[in-house]
């Protein structure tokens, strides 16, 4: 309750937190990283160091296990990409199953691919599907293509196959999402 309360207070308890993770009891491991999140929303930097024991619950069959893992993960990656590199292919396969953590999933690697554009691109395929579903937020959109867009800027080849469909784009209502298309289709050609 503290930690939701006056996080920054909590971080002696991440050593403790760390433990728990480790715990064979769900419950005790799912309130480990909600507590971790919230820390991690006042200082990412503070549970950066815990990605490698955050990472293995972006593939829980629980959901608020996931969710949280995701939360903790895209606050890590917003302020410490670096540490959030190794969750890529978590990430990836949290999109391709489309699971409720999808949000966070598609900000992490939006987040990673600022600084590593490299180690997303396996991500590449998955990012632009998540692009051309008019399902999804235009938060999650945006995300998505600002996070393609970076890996494309790179690697401008692997986005050939999506531009019809990124064209579509163009006339979307959100004149945000139609300028990172047209920013997308230009690192393209």
């Amino acid at each position: 309750q503290g930690a939701l309360v006056r996080p920054t207070e909590c971080t002696p308890a991440i050593p403790i937190l760390q433990t728990l993770l480790g715990e064979e009891n769900r419950s005790a491991q799912a309130d480990a990283l909600a507590i971790l999140r919230a820390i991690g929303d006042a200082d990412p930097g503070a549970i950066a160091p815990l990605a490698d024991d955050i990472v293995p619950y972006l593939s829980s069959n629980i959901i608020s296990v996931r969710r949280e893992a995701s939360k903790c993960i895209s606050e890590i990656a917003d302020e410490c990409p670096e540490d959030a590199v190794d969750a890529v292919p978590a990430l990836a396969a949290i999109i391709e199953d489309e699971a409720n953590s999808l949000s966070y999933a598609v900000y992490a690697l939006s987040r990673i691919s600022r600084e590593y554009p490299e180690a997303v691109k396996p991500v590449a395929e998955p990012l632009g599907e998540v692009i051309l579903d008019d399902s999804l937020s235009d938060t999650v959109r945006l995300n998505a293509t600002a996070g393609l867009g970076r890996v494309v800027g790179e690697h401008p080849s692997i986005a050939v196959e999506i531009v019809d469909d990124v064209t579509t784009l163009f006339s979307a209502e959100n004149p945000q999402l139609q300028n990172n298309a047209i920013a997308l289709i230009g690192d393209v050609s």
